[in-house]
C-alpha cells in the first residue's frame, strides 16, 4: 500500500487531469440532464410567497450542483449520492410546504423526518387521482421513479457484488468515462422521473404548472392518455 501522502498527490493528479479533459464536458452534461428538476426548482421559488421549507429548495438546487462537480471530477459515488439527495428533498419539499408546523419542528428538534413511502401514502390519501395519473406518466415515459430510487439506493447502501465500493487506492475513486455517462444518464432519468411525479402530484393546477414541463408531457401523451390524465381538462 503506498503511503497517504503519496496516494494523495496521485488522486489530486487524476483529478486534475480529468477535470481537464473529459471532466468539464461530464459536469456539462449532468447539468444539461438535471433540466427538469431545475425547471420545477426555479417554479416553486416563485409561487411559493411563504417560503415554507425553503431550505429544500436551496437544497435541490445545491445537489443538483454538488452531481455535476462530482462528476467533473470523476467522483461516481459522490454523485450518485448527491443525486438521491435531490430526490429526496424534492419529495419531501411536497409534503412539508404544506405542513408548517411540522416543518418546524423538524428544524428544530431534528424529529419527524418523511420517507420516500410516508410521502407516496401522504399523495395517495390526499390525492385520490394520483396514483393513476402517476401510473399514466410512467408508461408514457417507460420509467419508474421507484425504480430509478432503488438504483440510486442500492448504489449508497453498497449491498451487492455490483455496488460495493471496490476503491483499492485513492486513485480508483476516478471513475471510467462509461461509468460517468452511465452516471449521467441516471440523471437524466432521475430529472424525469421526479418531473412526473411533482406533475402528478400537482395536476389539479396544470395551467400553471411550468410550461417547459407541461408541453413535452402533452407531446408524450396519446390523445387517449391526455383524457384519462387530465379529464375534460385537457389543453387543447
Amino acid at each position: 500500500m503506498k503511503p497517504f501522502n503519496v496516494q494523495r498527490d496521485e488522486l489530486l493528479a487524476a483529478i486534475n487531469a480529468r477535470a481537464a479533459s473529459v471532466g468539464t464536458d461530464c459536469g456539462m452534461n449532468a447539468s444539461k440532464a438535471s433540466r427538469k428538476l431545475l425547471c420545477w426548482q426555479h417554479y416553486f421559488r416563485k409561487q411559493d410567497d411563504s417560503k415554507i421549507a425553503a431550505e429544500l429548495l436551496a437544497g435541490t438546487r445545491a445537489a443538483m450542483l454538488e452531481t455535476a462537480t462530482y462528476l467533473t471530477l470523476g467522483l461516481g459515488r459522490a454523485a450518485l449520492m448527491a443525486m438521491r439527495t435531490e430526490v429526496d428533498l424534492f419529495l419531501s419539499y411536497t409534503y412539508f410546504r404544506d405542513h408548517p408546523a411540522e416543518w418546524t419542528q423538524l428544524k428544530e428538534t431534528g424529529n419527524g423526518f418523511m420517507l420516500r413511502e410516508a410521502i407516496y401514502r401522504y399523495h395517495e390519501c390526499m390525492s385520490p387521482r394520483f396514483k393513476e395519473r402517476l401510473a399514466i406518466l410512467e408508461q408514457a415515459f417507460k420509467l419508474c421513479l421507484i425504480d430509478v430510487y432503488r438504483i440510486l439506493s442500492a448504489h449508497i447502501h453498497g449491498q451487492s457484488a455490483m455496488t460495493a465500493p471496490a476503491a483499492g487506492m485513492m486513485t480508483d475513486l476516478v471513475v471510467s468515462q462509461p461509468f460517468a455517462e452511465s452516471i449521467i444518464e441516471l440523471q437524466r432519468q432521475c430529472a424525469e422521473t421526479t418531473s412526473n411525479f411533482l406533475f402528478a402530484v400537482y395536476a389539479e393546477q396544470w395551467p400553471s404548472l411550468p410550461e417547459e414541463i407541461l408541453i413535452e408531457i402533452l407531446d408524450k401523451l396519446s390523445p387517449k392518455q391526455q383524457t384519462a390524465f387530465f379529464g375534460e381538462k385537457k389543453k387543447q
